[in-house]
């Protein structure tokens, strides 16, 4: 009988011992189980958040646009000042923008749209009239006649309709006309004086210029 008893509690041990070991065994697997489904979604995530940069990086670079105007290329990603100052075409108007003091408006946020006259606009002007405003007495003027060219907001040539008026910086009312397809501007004071855009659409981070072949006089 004692024997008997000795034999089941070494059957009870073993058994104990077994179920013990099973346990460990089913422990080690569920965690390593685990820990390759947290390598693979970290994996997976990683991977993830790197496509999404590349496409980002991609999207942001494919949307960058350049045009080349009087020998620079201009690049959307710039400013007004960055992009205009060395266009051999725009160096009157810088230069007039410079002696106004208004060059450095030309970096500020906006949106803004410029209407940009080509160095051959100023020779329509009588004779003398550039050196007389570029006379210091002579800024109030300079200035009244630069910011008739600058319109707050972002309007390119699709956003421009025949027949709307645009208010300038300076106040003086703008009216759009579209003739023969190209966007063409008048002045209530000057009706006569057709402003013809030779070049649309020049893109700037802070808005977009337009090229114009006429300086504008608003009144």
């Amino acid at each position: 009988m004692p024997e008997e008893k000795k034999n089941n509690s070494l059957i009870v041990i073993v058994a104990a011992v077994i179920i013990i070991a099973l346990i460990a065994v089913i422990a080690v697997v569920a965690y390593n189980s685990n820990k390759k489904s947290d390598s693979s979604s970290s994996s997976s995530s990683s991977s993830s958040s790197s496509s999404s940069s590349v496409a980002s990086s991609a999207q942001s670079v494919s949307s960058v646009s350049t045009v080349t105007i009087g020998g620079k290329t201009i690049s959307s990603d710039k400013t007004f000042l960055e992009n205009l100052p060395g266009v051999t075409t725009l160096s009157i108007v810088i230069k007039a923008l410079q002696s106004a003091g208004l060059a450095d408006t030309l970096a500020a946020p906006g949106p803004f749209t410029v209407f940009a006259p080509v160095d051959t606009a100023f020779s329509k002007l009588p004779a003398g009239t550039l050196d007389n405003l570029l006379l210091p007495e002579n800024k109030a003027k300079l200035t009244g006649i630069l910011t008739s060219h600058v319109v707050v907001g972002k309007f390119t040539a699709a956003d421009l309709k025949d027949g709307q008026v645009l208010t300038s910086l300076s106040g003086a009312k703008l009216t759009v006309k579209i003739i023969g397809g190209k966007v063409t501007i008048t002045t209530p004071t000057n009706p006569t004086n057709v402003i013809t855009v030779t070049t649309a659409d020049v893109l700037q981070s802070n808005g977009v210029a337009h090229i114009i072949d006429t300086v504008i006089i608003p009144a």
